[in-house]
């Protein structure tokens, strides 16, 4: 995997912006206990519903590492040593950066999840609409080069989901997309739990 500073200081900027707000609206929402006042709860909640489709996008740009040139080297057998390394820190880096991306996920939804839950709103209430919107958002940033932060592209938004209500099969993936987010989400969310657990 290779660097781009800027890139990736971005990147943690917009994978930390999401778990941060996911922590103070789920902060908020505990009512006279919570030591953040009820009036951020809106802002917290829109900077949260806004950014989270664009970090769970980092979950997908893997592939670009899958497609990397080190295959080359790792399939070149005149170069067994230089192939085997390529191989092992790729595949680590990888596998970091897989696990970095489905702890975002779910640090960025647990604690709503959580602060919903003691108010007795299951996740079931909830959890199809915004796995779906994110999913939505994703094929939008992916295949309609939509920008989440480009507030002058919600009419275009608007108008494409007209459009894309016209395709019964691009709806299908979608739902899938959101089906596969969720049960990442889940997944993260059962590890984090035992590993709390473990060390108590």
């Amino acid at each position: 995997m290779h660097l781009h500073i800027s890139r990736d200081i971005q990147a943690i900027i917009f994978t930390l912006l999401p778990v941060l707000a996911a922590s103070g609206i789920g902060a908020s929402l505990q009512g006279k206990k919570s030591k953040i006042p009820p009036y951020l709860l809106i802002p917290l909640f829109l900077v949260w519903i806004v950014l989270l489709p664009g970090m769970c996008t980092l979950l997908l740009q893997w592939r670009h590492e899958m497609l990397g040139s080190w295959w080359s080297v790792w399939l070149d057998r005149r170069l067994p040593s230089e192939g085997m390394y390529a191989l092992v820190k790729s595949v680590g880096l990888l596998m970091l950066y897989l696990f970095i991306c489905v702890m975002a996920i779910t640090l960025s939804i647990r604690p709503v999840e959580m602060a919903l839950r003691a108010r007795k709103v299951h996740l079931l209430l909830w959890a199809p609409i915004l796995f779906y919107y994110v999913a939505y958002v994703i094929f939008l940033i992916y295949f309609v080069r939509f920008h989440p932060l480009h507030f002058s592209n919600i009419g275009f938004q608007v108008k494409f989901t007209f459009h894309f209500l016209r395709y019964p099969n691009v709806a299908i993936a979608v739902g899938i997309l959101a089906a596969l987010l969720w049960m990442i989400y889940e997944g993260g969310e059962l590890w984090l739990e035992s590993a709390l657990k473990r060390l108590k």
